[in-house]
């Protein structure tokens, strides 16, 4: 099961339909998938503890939580967005 947060929805508004076609793709992989290598799921620390990341572009990222039954998707923005 998939919860997109409020944040996540406007985030993925803001994107350009390249970025929504290679999202979509990533989107799928991640779904059949969830670690397969090409996504480079990682965990994160400071401010964003407790959330994972997904890469989707050299630059786009996508930061998610898993639960026993669900991923909900907070952000999807790009790297200096983020991280600076």
């Amino acid at each position: 099961m998939v919860k997109w947060r409020k944040s996540f929805k406007k985030d993925y508004k803001r994107l350009d339909k390249k970025q929504k076609r290679v999202w979509s793709k990533a989107l799928k992989l991640f779904l059949t998938n969830p670690h397969h290598k090409s996504l480079r799921r990682h965990s994160l620390k400071g401010e964003y503890k407790g959330l994972e990341s997904i890469y989707i572009t050299p630059d786009l990222r996508v930061l998610f939580y898993e639960d026993e039954t669900r991923f909900t998707f907070y952000f999807l923005r790009n790297h200096n967005q983020l991280y600076s």
